[in-house]
């Protein structure tokens, strides 16, 4: 039996990211470009978007950081 197709989960304008993990556009896309935060998606001449699921899983990973570099 095969398993169900996932949902492919919400999608986030620039906006929305910025709001998510508190950091200015421009230091995103420069993360972006030293492959340090998870890369956007176009889906039109002028749109990109980001996978919730993908800044989550960035969110989780820098807050464990953080606290694992605390102790």
């Amino acid at each position: 039996m095969t398993e169900p197709a996932r949902r492919p989960g919400r999608l986030l304008k620039i906006s929305e990211v910025v709001r998510e993990v508190s950091l200015h556009r421009a230091t995103i896309y420069r993360m972006i470009k030293r492959g340090e935060f998870p890369r956007s998606y176009p889906i039109g001449r002028q749109r990109v978007v980001w996978r919730e699921d993908q800044i989550e899983a960035w969110k989780h990973e820098a807050l464990t950081g953080a606290f694992s570099a605390e102790t």
